[in-house]
């Protein structure tokens, strides 16, 4: 942030001072679109994570029946196997694909005003050579500050993605307290086959 902080200021001071107004519109259209979006990044991000733990205590708690050598057992264990790697596969590539067009739409968002004012200063100063000079050398470094840009929005991204897959896993890892007192029939239970009472 800093970095692209202190280029906008010295872009805005060598070509134009237009350059930090843009910049600022850019920022505030890509936050807007952020805060629109990653609630919806966050639930696919969420899904995607209950899929995984679903799909791994599966396997353990599915383990076992693999040993019974039951040939009905192990087809139906491959089948269920193979629906849950698949769902879990899509869930996260699913998971991938929105995380990554949200940074990519926000780095879109982001350079089209930039854009927008070189092609406005090219086209009303096209007989000052100093300004168009200027702004010919400057471009790889706006082209480097939207790179900034996108490692900011990325960064943020996968923050919010990290915090989505860690609040999944805390809500799965929860384990509910029962009363082991109604679970238990007492009437049941026999010591030396002698009735407990």
């Amino acid at each position: 942030a800093l970095t692209i902080v202190l280029n906008v200021i010295s872009i805005s001071l060598v070509v134009d001072s237009n350059f930090s107004y843009v910049f600022i519109i850019a920022g505030i259209l890509s936050a807007l679109l952020f805060f629109v979006f990653i609630k919806k990044v966050e639930k696919i991000v969420e899904f995607e994570q209950s899929e995984k733990i679903d799909f791994f205590s599966y396997i353990l708690k599915a383990w076992d029946n693999v040993f019974l050598k039951n040939t009905s057992v192990n087809s139906l264990y491959r089948e269920t196997l193979e629906k849950k790697y698949n769902l879990t596969n899509t869930n996260i590539e699913r998971s991938a694909f929105y995380s990554e067009g949200l940074v990519f739409v926000l780095t879109i968002v982001s350079s089209l005003p930039v854009f927008g004012l070189i092609l406005y200063l090219a086209f009303t100063h096209q007989g000052d050579t100093g300004l168009m000079g200027a702004l010919l050398v400057t471009i790889p470094k706006q082209l480097m500050i939207l790179s900034n840009f996108r490692a900011f929005f990325n960064q943020i991204t996968n923050l919010a993605s990290f915090k989505a897959r860690f609040k999944s896993s805390w809500d799965n890892s929860n384990i509910q307290d029962c009363d082991l007192k109604e679970r238990i029939n007492l009437s049941k239970i026999l010591f030396a086959d002698q009735k407990y009472s």
